[in-house]
């Protein structure tokens, strides 16, 4: 059975603590994911971040998002190719609590061990581990580059007022830069269904022949 590997990672983010605090975690975020580039990911926190339509985000739905703090969450956790697995909201119909991951995860409310706070109702993260693969499963979606209204696109490129970011820190710079490309390429290249192959893509005729005959060897 191969070797799973995974990142935990947790947070509280008070919602009077600035900007720089939820960049900087971002940045130990990142620093730690490029270490080990084949660990799989999940992230769980109180963010203090109401007002974000995280089914729509998961659905890769341009949303603008509700404040300089859920813009810089949303675009960098983009970055990161998981999804927001939490909608259990609080009392007052929101959710402060999420749980990022890009593997599957099931939630469900779960009995609290401590007082119950009515703004953060518990519950039980479960993650699907996949079963191993050997080779690579295209995803459901993907954008068609080739059909793209690229005229339009770079029409909306050039109404942009790229300044903006010059005046922001580096980070934010760039989920800014990032934001308003994602928005150009949602507006502007449809999505198709991609296909599912048995194989890698970069498998030649021959290679994929060769592979056969060794799977036949083997059974006999």
């Amino acid at each position: 059975m191969p070797e799973f590997r995974l990142i935990v990672s947790s947070i509280y983010l008070p919602s009077y603590q600035p900007t720089d605090h939820l960049e900087a975690y971002i940045n130990q975020l990142e620093s730690v994911s490029l270490k080990h580039p084949g660990f799989n990911l999940i992230a769980i926190g109180d963010f203090n971040l109401p007002g974000i339509h995280w089914d729509s985000w998961n659905n890769n739905v341009y949303l603008p998002a509700a404040g300089e703090k859920a813009k810089l969450l949303t675009v960098a956790m983009r970055q990161f190719d998981v999804k927001q697995f939490n909608f259990l909201r609080n009392q007052s119909n929101n959710i402060l609590d999420l749980c990022f991951s890009n593997l599957e995860a099931k939630i469900q409310p779960a009995d609290s061990i401590t007082r119950l706070d009515p703004a953060h109702p518990p519950f039980l993260c479960t993650l699907m581990i996949p079963q191993f693969q050997p080779f690579y499963v295209t995803p459901q979606f993907t954008f068609n580059f080739k059909k793209g209204n690229y005229t339009a696109l770079d029409a909306y490129f050039s109404s942009v007022d790229w300044n903006d970011c010059a005046k922001l820190p580096l980070a934010r710079a760039i989920a800014h830069f990032y934001d308003t490309v994602h928005k150009g390429i949602e507006s502007f290249v449809p999505r198709i269904k991609a296909v599912s192959y048995n194989f890698p893509k970069w498998f030649s005729k021959e290679l994929i022949q060769l592979v056969k005959e060794k799977r036949y060897a083997h059974s006999r």
